[in-house]
């Protein structure tokens, strides 16, 4: 088993990048409305949670194996938000304009956790 150093998640731009996405999403989800959207909403923030959650989980795992695991937990969090993502603009709960921005933001995530899943 190859062991490595931990790792301070809080200097890792992937962390700081999901971080943002996920306090930008909370805030935009906060606008749906409640009646007919709330799974939606629901799993949105869970995605952005996950992402955020499974970069701690990978900085402390002392296993090159399990740190892998998380960082692909996180990068499969991300194509599930592009998803929720989707769909929150189908059902007009997002703009276009913002669909994208968001879309494009978890896009970025998704490629600076590549780097991590080699």
């Amino acid at each position: 088993m190859q062991e490595r150093q931990f790792c301070d998640f809080r200097k890792l731009q992937v962390w700081i990048k999901s971080r943002s996405l996920l306090l930008a999403l909370f805030n935009a989800t906060a606008t749906f409305p409640r009646k007919g959207s709330y799974d939606l909403t629901d799993r949105i923030r869970h995605d952005c949670l996950a992402i955020a959650a499974n970069i701690v989980k990978a900085c402390n795992k002392l296993a090159k194996t399990e740190t892998t695991r998380f960082f692909k937990s996180a990068w499969q969090a991300a194509s599930n938000l592009e998803e929720d993502l989707r769909s929150a603009q189908y059902r007009g709960l997002l703009n276009d304009p913002s669909y994208a921005q968001f879309a494009h933001e978890a896009t970025v995530v998704k490629g600076m956790l590549a780097a991590y899943i080699k």
